[in-house]
Parts: C-alpha cells; sequence; structure tokens
C-alpha cells in the first residue's frame, strides 16, 4: 500500500474514532458544546459533573477529577496532558481518607498550556492564560498570564 493510501485511512479512521469519542462524551457528560473536540486519552471521573462549552478543546492524555463540578467555558484550549482536580484530602492524616470536593471552573476564551494541574477551588478568569507546567493552586483573574510552580502572574494582558 503507498503512502498517500495509508495516509487516507489513517485520516478517516481518526475522524471517526473522534466523532465515535464525541457521541459518547454527549451522553456521558452534563453537557456538551458544539464544534467542541476532545482527543484520545481522556479520563473523567465523575462525568455528570462535567460541563464544556462550544468550540473548546481538550488535546490528549487530560485527566479531569470531577469533584464538586467542574465547568469549562466557550472557546477554551487545553494542552495535552494536564490535570484539572476538583478533589482533595484533609492534611489531618487521620482524615485522609476523605475527599473534600470543590468547584473547578475555566471561563469563556482562555489557553491553558501543555503539563498544567488545576487544583481544586480554582476559578480561572476569561481571556486568561496558564503557561506550560504550571500548578494552579488558586483563582486567576480575568485577562492576565500566570506562570510556574506554584502559578503566578505574569503579565496582564489588554
Amino acid at each position: 500500500m503507498n503512502f498517500s493510501i495509508k495516509n487516507a485511512i489513517f485520516f478517516h479512521l481518526t475522524r471517526f474514532l473522534d466523532l465515535s469519542r464525541i457521541y459518547m462524551l454527549k451522553r456521558l457528560l452534563k453537557s456538551f458544546g458544539n464544534n467542541s473536540i476532545i482527543k484520545h486519552d481522556l479520563c473523567i471521573e465523575s462525568p455528570r459533573l462535567v460541563s464544556i462549552g462550544n468550540n473548546s478543546s481538550i488535546m490528549a492524555h487530560c485527566t479531569i477529577f470531577a469533584g464538586a463540578g467542574v465547568e469549562i467555558g466557550d472557546n477554551v484550549q487545553i494542552s495535552a496532558n494536564c490535570v484539572i482536580s476538583g478533589a482533595t484530602h484533609p492534611l489531618d492524616p487521620e482524615r485522609r481518607k476523605e475527599q473534600i470536593n470543590k468547584n473547578v471552573v475555566i471561563a469563556n476564551n482562555v489557553w491553558i498550556g501543555m503539563s498544567v494541574s488545576i487544583l481544586p477551588g480554582v476559578t480561572i478568569g476569561e481571556n486568561s492564560i496558564i503557561g506550560a507546567g504550571s500548578v494552579v493552586t488558586k483563582s486567576v483573574p480575568q485577562n492576565q498570564i500566570w506562570v510556574g510552580n506554584p502559578a503566578k502572574l505574569l503579565k496582564e494582558l489588554n
């Protein structure tokens, strides 16, 4: 089989798998917006507590622990290998098996870089950017770039 035929088969198979994934997610999630894209190897705990807006994308190998709920707005770009966690545990060793659930909100027009971790209770404001490899431990206001571990303000956006 020549390269162009293999390439065409691969493209069509990939497109079929993407459409199949979207079909399933529309039935499993709290809500799933129009024209949104979810790539392979997405792991979601408690999918009924997750909503994804319109025109958003989540790239490969991401994990979402819904906790009390995860809301992803419109036009959100989440790069590969990200973790969004709405669940944590008490620091007290005797209570560590308990789970504490908090909401995570990612507002409209947010870009999350590769390998970012977003922790419970965090809200990321509209139009903000989170740099690759960051660990977001507290809420991010709108129109800002945050980077680092823990993530801190790098720049205000106009």
